[in-house]
């Protein structure tokens, strides 16, 4: 019991210095928003999910590329986007904003609708790999024109999930300091 206390007030101080130490090296710490949002998330090109996956058939891997082997799903390049575009529906207002990234050879400047904090170690492919739909943690993407944070992806929401599905919830699972420490 005694040993178990110290343990416990060990990690708690060992946590809580962590914190501070961040704070003090002027690490702003990011607090995503726990809950939903129904306010969309305006993005430099107006790009529908409904119409590419609904009516055109697309999976999320066509453009999330990354997905399934990485840590990140990506975003596909502009090249991949005017491999269609450069004939379909060209003459579309939003087609030629991209037709002018594509010129410029800029990347497209997506506004993120989803983030976990810095000191969260996530991986798309782990939730790939383990058939979890994009939708469980996304949404209904495939059926909107455009997007909000509808999902909670706060700890407490992963934990029950994890927990439904009978996932280890061991806290080095997400969060490895030493992994954290090689990102800065």
């Amino acid at each position: 019991m005694f040993l178990a206390r110290t343990v416990l007030i060990c990690c708690g101080i060992w946590v809580s210095l962590t914190f501070c130490l961040i704070l003090a090296a002027g690490q702003e710490v990011e607090r995503p928003a726990k809950e939903p949002s129904l306010e969309p998330i305006a993005q430099p090109i107006a790009f529908s999910h409904k119409k590419h996956t609904l009516a055109l058939g697309m999976e999320c891997g066509a453009c999330h590329q990354k997905a399934d082997n990485s840590r990140s799903a990506g975003l596909p390049a502009v090249t991949d986007c005017m491999a269609c575009h450069a004939v379909i529906s060209t003459d579309h207002p939003e087609i030629k904003k991209l037709a002018q990234y594509a010129v410029k050879e800029e990347p497209i400047k997506w506004a993120r609708v989803y983030r976990v904090p810095y000191w969260v170690i996530f991986s798309h492919q782990n939730h790939a790999n383990a058939r979890i739909e994009c939708s469980e943690c996304h949404g209904n993407v495939s059926q909107r024109d455009v997007l909000w944070k509808e999902k909670n992806l706060s700890m407490d929401h992963c934990i029950e999930c994890h927990r439904m599905k009978e996932v280890s919830i061991d806290c080095k699972l997400c969060h490895e300091l030493d992994e954290w420490l090689e990102l800065q």
